[in-house]
């Protein structure tokens, strides 16, 4: 069997773990700002292409052996909660339920996608006197 590590250890790195997330997580988001800067400096600028494509008329441009072309494409995307919320009423309506029927079988439709489990943590709490 191997040794046991002692309690005191064990909270000891813990202690030091949690003190280097903190550092991590100021910067993952310093890096996450910068990203995020980016992110939208590109969005900007190939807005930029696509109304210079629009304007003159042309389906792309060249540029140092590349090919830049605007394209339409199909996208998904999330919609709000509540617009969500009534599309789907309105589909329930067309299959003939309407009403407190219709909300009561989406509650139980968006319930039976969550699951509730219990997890036991634990918690540091200062014993310092203030």
């Amino acid at each position: 069997m191997a040794a046991e590590i002692p309690i005191q250890a064990i909270l000891s790195e813990l202690e030091v773990i949690k003190r280097e997330k903190a550092v991590v997580t100021k910067e993952k988001n310093s890096v996450y700002k910068r990203w995020k800067d980016l992110d939208n400096r590109e969005k900007e600028l190939n807005d930029k292409v696509k109304i210079y494509l629009r304007e003159k008329k042309q389906p792309g441009v060249k540029y140092q052996g590349i090919a830049v072309v605007s394209e339409t494409v199909e996208k998904k995307k999330t919609k709000k909660k509540e617009e969500a919320e009534k599309d789907i009423m309105g589909v329930f309506q067309h299959y003939g339920i309407d009403g407190n029927a219709a909300r009561k079988i989406y509650a139980e439709i968006k319930e039976a996608g969550k699951d509730i489990v219990k997890e036991d943590h634990i918690k540091f709490i200062s014993l310092a006197q203030k």
